[in-house]
C-alpha cells in the first residue's frame, strides 16, 4: 500500500525491511504487525525532477494520493485545482492510460506527468 510518504522515502533513501515486530511486543498491542526498516540515504535523489522543482513534484504526488480509490487524473485535478482535461492530457502525453491509479505510477512516472503538466 504505497502512499505519498512511501514515494518521498524512495526519493531520498533506499529503504530495506529488516524484520517484522508482532503486535504482542507492544502495550497496548496494536491491531497491525509493525516493521523495522533501515533507510540508506542516497547521495542524490533517485529521480531527476523537472526544472528541479521538488515542491511541485511532491505537491503532485500528495494530490495523487489525497483521495484514495480515485484515478490519478481525478485526484490530481482536484488536489491541485487544475482542469481535469488538462491533467488527463498530461497523463496520456506521458504515455499512460487516463484511468491509471496513483499506486501504479513510479517516481519516474510522476516526473514524466509533471513534465507534461508544465
Amino acid at each position: 500500500d504505497a502512499g505519498a510518504i512511501s514515494y518521498a522515502v524512495a526519493y531520498y533513501a533506499e529503504p530495506k525491511l529488516l524484520f517484522s515486530v508482532q503486535p504482542g511486543s507492544f502495550y497496548p498491542a496494536p491491531k497491525v504487525t509493525s516493521a523495522v526498516i533501515r533507510l540508506d540515504v542516497r547521495e542524490k535523489p533517485s529521480v531527476t525532477v523537472p526544472n528541479g522543482d521538488e515542491a511541485a513534484f511532491f505537491a503532485l504526488i500528495r494530490a495523487a494520493f489525497s483521495q484514495r480509490r480515485k484515478t490519478a487524473a481525478n485526484a490530481i485535478a482536484s488536489g491541485l485545482g487544475l482542469p481535469k482535461d488538462k491533467v488527463i492530457a498530461a497523463i496520456e502525453a506521458a504515455g499512460f492510460d487516463a484511468r491509471i491509479r496513483p499506486e501504479a505510477l513510479t517516481l519516474e512516472d510522476f516526473a514524466a506527468v509533471q513534465r507534461e503538466l508544465k
